[in-house]
């Protein structure tokens, strides 16, 4: 069984970050970075849009260059990463099973970062009725589709949620040739940032009806339209399309805690995305490095 100090989960913003800030502080230390997808970046590898790096590295960059630029510092390093490598579990005596390529290996470790990132909202977590027909994705299956697969994934959408991924993926949906028929928000405000609403919702001319939710999904087996509730009226109305791209909220992945009994120890460190979600990369990059120099002084 190969001993590690310091094994971290998750290979994105908060972990590629961690790892970098724990080997430059100390580069003694026995490093495991662990990534489930073939390839580093996380989230950043699907975001092809700008608005990346002004705080961290003080350049506008997309996300896919963000995610490069924190790779290519890891490249220079001494850090041990397994890419296509799932942590599976955890024990409360400070080991973990891994299983990658190679098949089923166990590692032990002094300290860990979870830097997992979060869940998608599902439309199955909404209380929305009807059937479960194809065309229903959410907002980072749709950012997969059409940045890295260059697959449209429908004619016309109806987007549910006006936060920062909403617009994003709405713009996104317009330029890949997908007509954006409607974006359904909840509250009486978009939740979005500034920047973000001029340059997706305004400058495209969207269509988004706010204080309103999706209540209902029409077709099968794939979607052809969902009705529309007005919140403050009560009023219903069918908008017709063949896709509904999802964009209600995420969550904190803590899933591979569940292994372990009791209270968080404190050998484990949540990061980035895992820890609560964040706004902005920069925000996750400036948390991870905090929280890798607090464990390279508690490693004597």
């Amino acid at each position: 069984m190969n001993d590690y100090d310091v094994l971290i989960v998750g290979g994105g913003t908060a972990g590629m970050t961690a790892a970098w800030a724990l080997w430059n502080s100390k580069r003694t230390l026995k490093i495991l970075l662990a990534e489930r997808e073939a390839q580093l970046g996380g989230v950043l590898r699907r975001c092809i849009h700008r608005g990346f790096g002004l705080g961290y590295f003080k350049e506008d960059m997309t996300g896919t260059e963000y995610a490069g630029c924190l790779e290519n510092r890891l490249s220079h390093t001494e850090i041990e990463i397994r890419r296509g490598t799932e942590v599976c579990s955890l024990t409360d005596d400070r080991t973990a099973w891994l299983a990658g390529v190679n098949g089923w290996e166990q590692v032990s470790f002094r300290k860990m970062i979870l830097a997992a990132g979060c869940m998608e909202r599902s439309v199955g977590s909404l209380a929305i009725a009807g059937v479960r027909p194809s065309g229903v994705y959410g907002s980072g299956e749709i950012q997969e589709m059409i940045n890295l697969h260059h697959y449209r994934p429908g004619k016309c959408a109806v987007v549910l949620g006006c936060g920062d991924i909403g617009l994003i993926v709405a713009r996104r949906l317009t330029l890949s040739g997908v007509k954006v028929r409607l974006i359904v928000e909840r509250q009486k405000n978009s939740p979005a940032m500034e920047r973000n609403i001029q340059e997706c919702l305004i400058k495209y001319k969207l269509p988004l009806r706010l204080q309103s939710t999706v209540v209902c999904l029409h077709g099968m087996p794939r979607l052809t339209g969902v009705t529309v509730k007005n919140l403050l009226t009560g009023e219903l109305e069918r908008v017709a399309c063949d896709t509904l791209a999802v964009a209600a909220g995420l969550i904190p992945d803590r899933t591979l805690t569940e292994t372990l009994l009791g209270d968080k120890p404190d050998w484990l460190y949540y990061c980035g995305n895992c820890d609560y979600v964040h706004a902005v990369a920069d925000s996750i990059s400036f948390q991870a490095e905090k929280t890798a120099l607090k464990i390279a002084e508690e490693i004597i």
